[in-house]
């Protein structure tokens, strides 16, 4: 159940330097604390994602506290991953996923590594079957890019980190026509929204929609991703 907060929390990174956020579930109440930190000129950026379970999602995930960082370099506003990493523990286990671009092999290197108590368990490490250059945490801003220069609609972009989708996911850019039912549904007013489509099993039906409300710094003030399994529907707001 962790994973549906790391999703919903990792798609929010914004220009600003530092945020928080915390989401909570219909059935449950709050189940997690976000803070982020971005730092950008024009050549470099770097990313760092924190998340704490709180509440029964704690109980239930063994305390699980995770970090998510990136960094890369800057190419005409768009960003370029060089590293991505998870960083995971619960339960006094340790998980470490990392992902190598080579842009000039063409290739992503994913090494995992896990340890209980302590000892090392194994270490893995493999080249994925397909390259791109955008990660989990630079999703949100090359979609806020991509959408400045192409129409409404739905589109697929590649990254790392999303393996179980085949290495790519599907958004919309809604329509003038749709963009207030979105709005609605997030209860926000004036706000852009980008929808992405997800395909997971803790999701009732293995499906569901992750709606983002964005104001015009591109900064996400609310997020909600509908049909989570045991939770609900779970919203996602920002606190700083």
């Amino acid at each position: 159940m962790i994973k549906v907060l790391i999703m919903i929390s990792i798609f929010h990174i914004s220009l600003y330097a530092d945020l928080a956020y915390s989401a909570s579930g219909t059935l449950v109440g709050k189940i997690i604390d976000i803070k982020v930190k971005h730092h950008k000129n024009a050549r470099k950026y770097s990313i760092k994602v924190d998340m704490k379970a709180t509440g029964i999602v704690k109980l239930m995930s063994g305390g699980q506290i995770e970090q998510h960082t990136s960094h890369g370099n800057v190419k005409n506003g768009e960003y370029y991953a060089k590293e991505y990493k998870i960083d995971k523990t619960y339960d006094g286990k340790r998980y470490i996923r990392r992902y190598l671009f080579d842009y000039k092999k063409k290739k992503i290197i994913k090494i995992s590594i896990k340890w209980e108590k302590g000892k090392k368990l194994y270490e893995n490490k493999e080249t994925l079957s397909y390259f791109a250059h955008n990660d989990i945490l630079t999703l949100y801003h090359n979609i806020l890019r991509f959408k400045k220069k192409n129409k409404p609609g739905r589109y697929t972009i590649a990254l790392a980190g999303a393996e179980k989708e085949g290495g790519k996911l599907t958004f919309t850019l809604p329509s003038a026509a749709k963009l207030k039912a979105k709005q609605d549904a997030l209860g926000v007013k004036n706000l852009e929204i980008i929808n992405l489509y997800m395909k997971r099993a803790f999701l009732s039906g293995n499906n569901g929609n992750l709606v983002f409300g964005i104001d015009k710094k591109g900064i996400m003030q609310k997020g909600m991703l509908t049909n989570v399994k045991m939770l609900g529907k779970v919203t996602l707001k920002r606190i700083k």
